[in-house]
C-alpha cells in the first residue's frame, strides 16, 4: 500500500482554504492539513519529514509572508513541493523559488492537481 502524500494548505483566506483542503480530501489520495496560521504551518513544517506538498498563499495577512513559508520549508526539507498561490499576477512571485509552481486565483481543481504534480516533479532535479 502507497503512502499518502501530506499536503499543508496554507492561506488566510478561510473560505479559500477550507475549499482547498475538501477538495484534496476528495481525491483520496492525499493526506490534508489546512491552516490559516503563518505560526501554525512553521510548526508542522519543523516536524521532520512530515509535508510533501506545501499549497501556500503569496500574502498573508498579518503575517509574514507566504514567500518566507516556503524559504522555511526549503530549508527543513529538501524534497518539499511548493505550490505558491495569490489573487496578484505571477509577476509578484518571481522572487519565489525556483521549484515553486504559481497558480493564481482563482484556479481550478485540475489546475491544482497539475500544479502539485509539476512541484513533485521539480523536486526530483533538486
Amino acid at each position: 500500500m502507497n503512502k499518502k502524500r501530506i499536503v499543508l494548505v496554507v492561506d488566510d483566506e478561510h473560505s479559500v482554504m477550507e475549499t482547498t483542503v475538501a477538495f484534496l480530501e476528495n481525491v483520496r489520495v492525499f493526506q490534508v492539513i489546512g491552516t490559516s496560521s503563518f505560526e501554525c504551518a512553521a510548526t508542522h513544517l519543523a516536524a521532520p519529514g512530515c509535508i510533501d506538498v506545501l499549497v501556500c498563499d503569496y500574502r498573508l495577512w498579518r503575517a509574514r509572508s507566504g514567500l518566507e513559508l516556503c524559504e522555511i520549508a526549503v530549508a527543513l526539507n529538501a524534497a518539499v513541493a511548493i505550490v505558491l498561490i495569490s489573487a496578484e499576477s505571477s509577476d509578484e512571485a518571481k522572487s519565489r523559488p525556483q521549484r515553486a509552481i504559481f497558480l493564481r486565483k482563482p484556479f481550478g481543481r485540475v489546475e491544482l492537481l497539475h500544479g502539485i504534480k509539476a512541484a513533485t516533479l521539480r523536486t526530483k532535479d533538486v
